[in-house]
């Protein structure tokens, strides 16, 4: 009888088709994981996303990413929901790209936020500005995020971080803003943070650190706002006290910070005389 002709079809072909394969050569083993973050998001992009991707769509990975961020946060609980839709990615809640359709910044403050941050965050390379401040975020800060070297503002405050700040971030030299406070980050400010020499706003009140301020970190010559007091926080059931707990001296080399209007060190533990090169810091507005 006459052939029949080949149906016209929308699904992708075969060999085109995203696989778990393709996904495990870029996440690794994770994505085997029963009911983990990488499952569910792998899950998601490979049989529930209706716009199924192909292996050659330019997006895939960092439509994946943004899957993955939305499982490792509690995404189902959000309190917008306008994610993991048919729309292109860039049309998400809180998601902004560049007219070439990558992602340039993350803005989800306030949209009760839980879990943790993934490392793979890293993967959108030209991300602009990451803001999940007032969340439930815990766990660490993933050092991955020293590769985000176009990061200018990262904002990361009420929320419950821990562990150490990685000296990872020290490589995002174009960040102007760094807003960490009302965590319960411990140890040091990593002498790394000398790198930042375009950083603006340093915001680190209400943690746990404890270390002396390094040489390094005068070397922040744009610094105008440093901010590492300790915080009293009243929950509804209780007052938490966060206590930062800097000690040293304050250097003779803070003269070099020009730029500086305001030096928050109220709580902590600093011992001897305020430097006399403080007098050299004309647009200081405030001190304490």
């Amino acid at each position: 009888g006459p052939s029949q002709s080949a149906k016209p079809s929308f699904e992708p072909s075969v060999e085109d088709a995203l696989t778990l394969e393709d996904l495990e050569g870029i996440f690794g083993d994770k994505v085997y994981e029963a009911n983990s973050s990488y499952a569910m998001a792998m899950n998601w992009i490979l049989n529930e996303d209706s716009r199924q991707l192909k292996r050659t769509s330019p997006n895939f990975v960092q439509r994946f990413v943004l899957a993955l961020l939305y499982h490792s946060t509690g995404g189902d609980g959000w309190k917008r929901t306008r994610f993991l839709t048919v729309d292109h990615e860039c049309e998400w809640y809180g998601i902004s790209c560049y007219r070439n359709d990558s992602v340039q910044s993350i803005s989800m403050s306030q949209n009760t936020m839980i879990g943790s941050i993934p490392s793979e965050l890293s993967m959108l390379p030209l991300l602009q500005k990451i803001d999940v401040s007032r969340n439930e975020i815990r766990g660490t800060m993933p050092t991955t995020i020293g590769g985000l070297t176009s990061l200018n503002d990262l904002r990361f405050d009420f929320n419950l971080f821990s562990g150490p700040l990685p000296s990872e971030i020290g490589r995002l030299v174009h960040l102007t803003t760094l807003s960490l406070s009302n965590n319960s980050f411990t140890g040091a400010i990593p002498r790394h943070f000398g790198g930042l020499t375009n950083l603006e706003k340093l915001y680190l009140t209400g943690n746990k650190l404890n270390s002396s301020l390094s040489t390094e970190f005068y070397d922040m010559a744009s610094l105008s706002e440093f901010h590492c007091g300790g915080h009293q926080v009243s929950t509804e059931d209780r007052r938490v006290f966060l206590s930062n707990r800097l000690l040293g001296t304050i250097s003779t080399l803070i003269g070099r910070l020009t730029k500086l209007e305001e030096f928050d060190i109220a709580e902590n533990d600093f011992t001897g005389l305020i430097p006399s090169e403080m007098g050299k810091l004309t647009n200081l507005v405030r001190l304490y």
